[in-house]
């Protein structure tokens, strides 16, 4: 999944305990949503304007919205490739 930095992002939490879901939201918006623009939250889940800013910190990667899913299938590539 590629979102495009500066358009519109929802995600959609589906956890049935709210504590969790909560937690998830708090996450979700911090990791993905551009703080300069308003970020809305409800039962679904966070809408807000994607920002690739943060994924970047975290993945220490290009800017893409795939986050760390990229790396592993980087690390599972080279280590295909090193058993060969």
């Amino acid at each position: 999944m590629e979102c495009p930095e500066g358009e519109l992002f929802l995600a959609r939490l589906t956890q049935p305990d709210p504590n969790i879901r909560a937690f998830n939201t708090l996450n979700t918006a911090a990791l993905y949503c551009d703080t300069n623009y308003p970020i809305f939250t409800n039962d679904a889940g966070v809408m807000c304007v994607m920002t690739h800013q943060r994924i970047n910190m975290l993945t220490g990667s290009t800017s893409t919205a795939s986050g760390m899913e990229a790396q592993q299938e980087n690390s599972s590539q080279n280590t295909t490739q090193d058993s060969q």
